[in-house]
């Protein structure tokens, strides 16, 4: 855990640190302080529930968002702070339902990993 988070003096040598050394945990406590090094993150390193932490507390970051990491419960807790994300968990599950159909259909696509 980081004990010391950087000053903006100390942010402007964020050139010189080596991002691919943070994981997903270390990412979201840096965000929580410095959302201004959003375009460092390497996203692919958050999972459901540090993506609910992170966006609990810098919802501008949703752009950013693998939705489809997030399972019921982050989406509960997500939801009931904010509320606005509601159409990303619709559109979500559209894409699911749709998905479930086709591979009724065509019987090639395996249902469970659709769905969570």
């Amino acid at each position: 855990m980081i004990k010391h988070f950087p000053s903006n003096a100390e942010l402007n040598l964020s050139d010189k640190c080596n991002w691919s050394k943070f994981d997903g945990k270390l990412w979201v406590e840096l965000l929580h302080e410095h959302p201004q090094l959003a375009d460092k993150c390497q996203w692919g390193k958050l999972n459901g529930a540090l993506w609910g932490e992170l966006l609990n507390t810098q919802p501008q970051l949703a752009e950013n968002c693998d939705w489809d990491k997030l399972d019921g419960a982050i989406w509960t807790s997500l939801l009931s702070t904010h509320p606005e994300f509601a159409e990303y968990r619709k559109q979500l599950l559209e894409i699911k339902r749709y998905f479930i159909l086709q591979s009724k259909k065509n019987n090639h696509i395996n249902i469970r990993t659709l769905v969570r």
